[in-house]
């Protein structure tokens, strides 16, 4: 999000900057698990922010986080996600 007041929210408003939606956020995340190499790593991605809640034992769980990741953002599926007003900004 971009703060009011900050730099990177004056380039929004003038339109040099755009915030990635929602989907494009989960796709670069699921870009970084994927192409990572984690050993005994406990993952979270629960704090109220996050549109996809995840809890993972790395690398264990790797295959299923990329895996739900990609099916969440190839169903563009609004429903899936964290509606904005329970993501606790």
């Amino acid at each position: 999000m971009a703060v009011p007041g900050t730099p990177l929210y004056e380039e929004m408003e003038a339109g040099r900057f755009e915030l990635p939606s929602p989907f494009q956020l989960l796709e670069e995340l699921g870009t970084i698990i994927a192409h990572a190499n984690f050993s005994r790593c406990y993952f979270t991605s629960n704090h109220a922010s996050n549109y996809l809640p995840i809890k993972a034992r790395l690398p264990k769980d790797k295959e299923a986080v990329v895996r739900l990741i990609h099916d969440v953002v190839s169903s563009k599926d609004p429903t899936r996600l964290r509606p904005e007003f329970l993501r606790g900004l």
